[in-house]
């Protein structure tokens, strides 16, 4: 019942296990002695003990050691169907700290001591050395499959080698402590310095511009430029001051490299290519043997350069790291972006030359500061542009120069080519500042101003669902909007029955609810044909893996349907498609292949529903659906997966039954319509012409009569 992603992630951990882990245990297989295992443990899991009975399995022996108790594996193996628990006479807790590790290093320090005894003290008669028994453990200790009783073997045809006792030595260990690591010993120091900024005179963005011969009188150093601009001094010049700024750049010879945003994560390949070891020992080890992985085929100067930046952010990083592998996944992204962009900025390099970096936008997680603090202590140039006063950048250096502006700009893609210069007038500022000071937590909505919404299903009684019909969402209870999502209450209803006596004020009531504004009528069920929206099965077979939508492929395909729409809206209805498959709403999804007749009929949508959802304004009016079912044929598993669908978009739905049957309710497991018993169920009802019915009475139109007549 798993997903295949689980199943491919649990092949892999047990791959990984077995070769770094039993490799000595699979070569020993089919051969006496049998391999031995001896695994001490205090809480075991579900896929540690499948991988012991797994090697069980294969032909070695498994002892577990129970240092907690049994407590543990009992709740993976409850009726110990697994293996055979020893509960001999005469077994007590384990002590306290006990672990082989330690036994084990105790031994090895035991037998060097004993080697390095002079060589008359050897020479004397010594003691017969005492057998220690292991301190028995706490809990009971687990074989992990049982073993039939064999018959007692004759000593001298004992195949299996009896363990050795542990000995004691009377006088001290004198092994001598091993030596830490320095990481900046394994590697050449660089005969320049990098020197950011000290010889910057004034404050200012074209100092980068600066050729390396002018920048200063120390030319013994690399004297690079660290500059963040945060803000703009004027808000109407800055893409045209930016774009002659990188001309003059190119012109000049210099090899600029322009991040937009943000440096995009590693992919599979790229961290595949990694090489690492399964575990390291500490921080300088990982640094070191990590560095091999730094690009080769600079110059030697480059390459020292490289790699002592490299030790030199990794040990820093290990003192505020969580753990060694935090650490380590840190270091191979970093190494990820090092061997992505260093091609880039020191292709052909001289020593005469200091490439630029320019990131446009604030440095928003600690991985990218780590990337900068790399390229400061490289002969590179760094230039940071955040524009938006409001984000916070997160790089810092004891040598950044930082100028700031007074006014603040959204964040936008760097011009690097008068193409995608754009300049915007007086006017276009004054309105974006209008709008900010008119539509920010006033209750007053500009057209289109969100892009994300979560709908609120509103449990109200059926005189609301008439009085809340036709009111704009603002207006309704439960409305709100939260770090740029909105709250959309929405009205997702079933009329089980039929009033007494005369039924046209039943039919009135229809009439009246789907005569409302971007309201579709339906009168029996099916809504649409099944296979209608079934027609984009293929698309759903390869673009959902594992449960998730992979949202970005699938919108580039050209056989996507809706790259009409607006990209917000079209994402808003992909994250509701997969909050649909996340909640399992339908039945089936993740265990009978329901989830990809989901995302087939998202795909399949009619155009009369795709043209309300690109009209549809989260902080207006909701689109709305009033389905009659008057039929004993109940709803396929697409007007389930369509009406599920439509309410988590923001649409509002009603369904009339004057039958009391089950609509869609079957394939539901939650989000079912708010059920309201209306009067006695009715059979072989049939629906009038809505149009032929005469228009509804206001409840002032006697008055209205009255007046008509006269006095």
């Amino acid at each position: 019942g798993k997903p295949d992603g689980a199943v491919a992630g649990l092949h892999v951990k047990m791959m990984c296990w077995l070769y770094y882990r039993f490799r000595r245990i699979l070569t020993g297989l089919g051969r006496e002695p049998l391999p031995l295992i001896l695994c001490e443990t205090s809480q075991i899991s579900g896929h540690e003990l499948g991988a012991l009975r797994m090697l069980c399995g294969l032909g070695a022996d498994v002892l577990l050691l129970e240092t907690a108790g049994d407590t543990a594996y009992l709740r993976q193996d409850p009726d110990s169907d697994w293996s055979d628990l020893c509960s001999m006479e005469g077994l007590h807790a384990f002590p306290a700290g006990y672990s082989l590790k330690e036994l084990r290093k105790r031994k090895e320090q035991e037998s060097s001591s004993r080697q390095q005894r002079p060589a008359a003290a050897s020479a004397q008669p010594q003691p017969a050395p005492q057998a220690r028994i292991v301190p028995p453990p706490a809990g009971p200790v687990h074989a992990a499959a049982p073993a039939a009783p064999k018959p007692p073997v004759p000593a001298p045809a004992r195949t299996a080698v009896p363990p050795r006792p542990v000995t004691r030595s009377s006088g001290p260990s004198t092994a001598a402590p091993k030596p830490a690591l320095d990481p900046f010993a394994r590697f050449e120091a660089p005969a320049r310095a990098v020197r950011p900024n000290v010889w910057i005179k004034n404050a200012s963005m074209d100092a980068i511009l600066y050729p390396p011969a002018h920048r200063g009188e120390d030319q013994d150093a690399y004297n690079t430029a660290l500059i963040r601009m945060k803000g703009v001094r004027d808000k109407l010049t800055y893409p045209n001051d930016l774009y002659l700024f990188y001309r003059k750049m190119t012109e000049n010879g210099r090899r600029v490299l322009v991040v937009n945003r943000e440096f995009d994560m590693p992919t599979a390949e790229e961290l595949g290519r990694i090489r690492r070891r399964g575990k390291y020992t500490s921080a300088a080890e990982m640094a070191v043997d990590l560095a091999g992985n730094l690009p080769a085929g600079f110059p030697r100067e480059l390459g020292r350069l490289e790699q002592r930046a490299y030790v030199s952010v990794i040990m820093e990083q290990a003192k505020k790291a969580a753990s060694l592998n935090a650490l380590l996944q840190n270091a191979v992204i970093l190494l990820c972006w090092i061997r992505r962009y260093t091609g880039s900025l020191f292709t052909a390099w001289r020593e005469t030359d200091l490439p630029c970096l320019i990131l446009m936008g604030h440095c928003r997680t600690e991985r990218e500061a780590l990337f900068l603090k790399w390229l400061a202590m490289m002969p590179a140039d760094i230039l940071i542009l955040a524009p938006n006063l409001s984000q916070v950048c997160l790089f810092s250096h004891p040598m950044l120069l930082e100028i700031e502006g007074e006014e603040s700009l959204p964040e936008f893609a760097f011009p690097q080519d008068s193409a995608t210069l754009q300049m915007r007038t007086v006017a276009s500022h004054a309105e974006e500042e209008l709008d900010s000071l008119l539509y920010t937590d006033s209750g007053l909505f500009r057209s289109k101003q969100f892009v994300r919404a979560d709908a609120l299903v509103l449990d109200c009684t059926q005189d609301e669902v008439d009085l809340y019909w036709d009111q704009a969402n603002p207006y309704r209870p439960g409305f709100g909007t939260e770090g740029g999502t909105v709250r959309v209450p929405v009205l997702y209803a079933k009329e089980s029955g039929m009033p007494e006596g005369d039924a046209e004020p039943y039919w009135q009531r229809v009439k009246k609810l789907s005569g409302a504004k971007d309201t579709l009528l339906f009168t029996r069920f099916p809504l649409y044909p099944p296979e209608d929206l079934r027609q984009h099965a293929a698309l759903a077979q390869k673009y959902l893996k594992d449960g998730r939508i992979r949202m970005e492929d699938l919108m580039g395909d050209k056989r996507y349907p809706y790259g009409a729409l607006r990209r917000e809206m079209q994402l808003h209805m992909l994250v509701k498609a997969q909050e649909l498959l996340d909640q399992r709403l339908i039945r089936g999804i993740g265990e009978k292949g329901t989830e990809y007749a989901v995302l087939s009929a998202v795909l399949g949508l009619p155009k009369e529903i795709t043209r309300l959802i690109q009209a549809f304004d989260f902080a207006k009016r909701n689109p709305k659906l009033v389905c009659v079912h008057t039929e004993e044929r109940e709803g396929t598993l697409e007007d389930a997966i369509l009406l599920t669908f439509l309410s988590l978009v923001g649409f509002d739905a009603v369904i009339f039954t004057p039958t009391g049957y089950q609509s869609i309710e079957r394939f539901l497991t939650a989000r079912h319509p708010v059920e309201h018993q209306v009067g006695p169920y009715r059979f072989g009802v049939q629906m009038p012409d809505l149009s032929s019915l005469p228009p509804v009475k206001k409840g002032l139109q006697w008055v209205s009569n009255l007046l008509k007549r006269g006095f």
